[in-house]
């Protein structure tokens, strides 16, 4: 099977459908069999919300899904240890097309956190 230039975009469309990002504080490692972060978080402002999507270019013309969010704690005093990041296809469940576990970003009450996700389709 060949994937034609445009079937790569056509295929990163279809990626472009999970454009609800979330956060959560646990640091146990990603599983292929992972279907929801571990501890997503409930923090006001850094709970589960709709990115914006583009389509950009990294080896072919639209070969990559962009959600980029913008988080901000809300809390008045709460920190968030931010460890694991998820990408879904839906504001409270759906499927998870990615789990990320990184190190902790403290994100402080009052504080902004932006979130890049990248998807590529290739062969």
């Amino acid at each position: 099977m060949t994937l034609t230039n445009t079937g790569f975009a056509g295929v990163a469309a279809l990626v472009q459908t999970y454009d609800y990002i979330a956060v959560g504080t646990d640091a146990t490692p990603a599983q292929d069999t992972d279907t929801a972060l571990l501890a997503e978080s409930a923090v006001s402002g850094m709970t589960r919300d709709i990115g914006t999507v583009t389509a950009d270019t990294t080896v072919v013309t639209n070969d990559t899904s962009q959600v980029i969010l913008t988080m901000t704690n809300g809390s008045v005093a709460t920190t968030v240890a931010v460890t694991e990041y998820g990408l879904f296809a839906d504001a409270a469940a759906g499927i998870m097309l990615d789990r990320q576990v990184d190190s902790a970003v403290n994100v402080a009450a009052g504080n902004s956190l932006q979130i890049t996700y990248r998807t590529q389709i290739s062969a």
